[in-house]
């Protein structure tokens, strides 16, 4: 499982450090630009979801859910989020997980990497929505659906709007 851990970090590092951190910005840059989402499936099952753009083809996400499980990530686009609506991306997520129980009393928890490909589309108003699916990287299936080695997700929200 460390092993699994340490490609993580490994991958997020690369996509972190993949942005062009010394680019000239201009007005059409989604550097800060935060979006958020209401999350179905995915690492946390049910949760909230926010996406940090760092500029115009990466940003950091984190997300929460209502069985505490969570996950921090990154996304690296492969077009660029001002010029485009919509988007394919490539991710690396270390999540948290949490065994459900019905009384929350569960307090076993493990780690896990989730490496999403998924597609997202921006509306002009801000409206967008962001559909993935991946690996999941785990060590024990509690057979709760986070918890399986390959899963996706559903997100509906707000992200900023794409400046023309």
């Amino acid at each position: 499982m460390r092993k699994n851990i340490s490609i993580t970090f490994l991958c997020i590092s690369a996509l972190l450090l993949s942005t062009n951190i010394s680019a000239q910005k201009d007005s059409s840059d989604y550097s800060g630009r935060p979006g958020f989402y209401v999350q179905f499936l995915g690492p946390e099952g049910f949760g909230v979801h926010a996406n940090i753009f760092l500029n115009n083809r990466s940003s950091v996400n984190f997300g929460l859910g209502i069985n505490l499980d969570a996950h921090i990530g990154s996304n690296f686009y492969f077009t660029k989020r001002n010029e485009h609506k919509g988007a394919f991306y490539l991710g690396a997520q270390l999540c948290s997980y949490r065994i459900f129980k019905f009384n929350f009393t569960g307090k076993e928890r493990q780690l896990a990497a989730y490496f999403p490909f998924g597609f997202e589309f921006i509306g002009k108003k801000g409206l967008s929505f962001q559909i993935d699916i991946g690996p999941n990287f785990i060590q024990q299936d509690w057979g709760q659906y986070n918890t399986l080695p390959f899963f996706g997700s559903l997100k509906i929200g707000f992200s900023p709007p794409r400046k023309h």
